[in-house]
């Protein structure tokens, strides 16, 4: 039986319908280990920045690759600006959370918003895993498999 969430509804046709994915087959791993490195050091309020700017795919597939097999749920915001197709990852914060949770800190929602309004093409990009329990229900798996 799927799920009746019309949000969770919407999330799903909307990822199929994505115009441009992005392809993670052709990512630098130089760029990927330098987005986990950041990931460990990006834990305290003022996070961390890049030397030089990461794209959103290597931002995104380090994330990925970070979190892949961790039991507890991470978030990891990164604060760019558009460049072409892409968003050029300037900084990173990193929330370690707990099975099933992981909270966002006000310093991290009062540095969303200025940076944001800060200028035009600023960007904020969201990652948030959901690490798999096991317990999750028939329709998931069912879903899982057609994608």
């Amino acid at each position: 039986m799927m799920p009746a969430d019309p949000k969770l509804i919407e999330a799903i046709i909307l990822a199929c319908l994505e115009r441009n994915p992005i392809d993670f087959r052709k990512v630098d791993d130089a760029e990927v280990k330098k987005v986990q490195t950041a990931i460990k050091r990006a834990t305290t309020e003022k996070g961390t920045g890049f030397r030089y700017p990461v794209t959103r795919k290597h931002f995104l597939c380090g994330c990925l690759d970070f979190t892949e097999h961790l039991p507890e749920e991470h978030l990891i915001v990164a604060y760019g600006y558009r460049y072409g197709n892409t968003t050029d990852i300037e900084r990173i914060h990193h929330v370690a959370g707990e099975q099933r949770r992981v909270a966002v800190p006000e310093y991290i929602r009062s540095e969303i918003r200025p940076h944001h309004f800060h200028r035009s093409d600023a960007e904020v990009v969201v990652f948030h895993n959901h690490p798999r329990t096991g317990h999750e229900p028939e329709w998931f798996y069912t879903l899982k498999s057609l994608l």
